[in-house]
């Protein structure tokens, strides 16, 4: 026969560990200790929540850092190519067009502003720039305003990440 089970608050026996169990939640839940209430403790919940903030951290610096590469190299390819980006610091399409390209340190750049003075410099002046941004290709063709990846690498042979061969 199987042992009975005994609560310790009443004295009452049970069949079983779930009997005991079901019988110490209904009649003694206040008088059972905090840490056997509640599972999984708080302890466990907070370390299991910062576990998965953690991954989504090393995950996000893992997407950004590999996409970063990847717009560097192709601003890189641009720049390569002789395609020119003629814009302003001042330019929200500029910031855009910057953004496109994952604000990359190797985007082919002319600054067309003067800084404290107003107007348009003089290298800016000689290409015919008219608007911001424009891109000048290494065969003279032009594209005025916010220009996708797609057509950037069509007038330049260039893909996203790479040169194409």
């Amino acid at each position: 026969m199987a042992e009975k089970m005994r609560c310790e608050i009443c004295d009452r026996t049970f069949k079983d560990v779930e009997g005991l169990t079901m019988h110490n939640l209904a009649k003694h839940l206040e008088r059972i200790p905090k840490e056997r209430k509640s599972f999984p403790t708080k302890k466990v919940r907070n370390v299991g929540v910062s576990i998965i903030i953690l991954a989504l951290i090393l995950f996000s610096v893992y997407w950004f850092m590999g996409n970063q590469e990847k717009h560097d190299v192709f601003a890189q390819c641009l720049n390569d190519a002789g395609a020119e980006m003629y814009a302003t610091y001042w330019c929200p399409a500029c910031a855009q067009q910057k953004s496109v390209l994952g604000n990359s340190k190797n985007i082919p750049y002319v600054e067309c502003s003067l800084p404290n003075r107003g107007g348009q410099n003089e290298v800016c002046n000689n290409a015919g720039i008219e608007a911001y941004p424009t891109w000048i290709f290494e065969d003279g063709s032009r594209v005025t305003g916010v220009t996708s990846k797609e057509i950037l690498g069509e007038k330049t042979d260039c893909s996203f990440g790479s040169k194409s061969s």
